[in-house]
């Protein structure tokens, strides 16, 4: 039984001249609770299921083949330089990370006015240096 409408629902709260959206969160709240409950036995359900299957050995077959080479970095010809934020969405790279890389020399940059552009070919140049073993 509700203890904030007698168990009337909603309605028999406002005949008792309760405020109409005080109601409305109560059931709301209720509601809410009562989903919560339903998805928390699905989920001891699930794992009763699981702790009653025994365990599975392992198969251990052929060794793994290595997993596939990461293709190589496909630069669209049409640009010749990019703007930092650029670079850092085509290479897959932090700013800051970036900034370093310009900072050592391993990334080569161009500035052009206040804006920092680094030209294509040294984001290609980046890539193929990568030592053996770095990959």
């Amino acid at each position: 039984m509700c203890r904030a409408c007698g168990g009337s629902g909603v309605e028999g709260m406002m005949m008792k001249g309760s405020n109409k959206s005080g109601a409305i969160e109560h059931h709301r709240r209720k509601r809410q609770v009562s989903e919560l409950c339903r998805h928390l036995r699905a989920a001891i359900d699930i794992l009763e299921e699981i702790a009653a299957e025994p365990d599975k050995p392992v198969e251990r077959g052929a060794p793994s083949s290595p997993p596939p080479r990461v293709p190589p970095l496909v630069i669209p010809p049409s640009k010749l330089a990019y703007s930092v934020k650029d670079a850092c969405a085509l290479i897959g790279l932090s700013r800051s990370k970036i900034y370093a890389l310009m900072a050592s020399g391993e990334l080569g940059s161009i500035r052009v006015g206040g804006r920092r552009l680094i030209p294509a070919d040294a984001i290609r140049r980046l890539f193929e240096e990568v030592p053996p073993g770095d990959d």
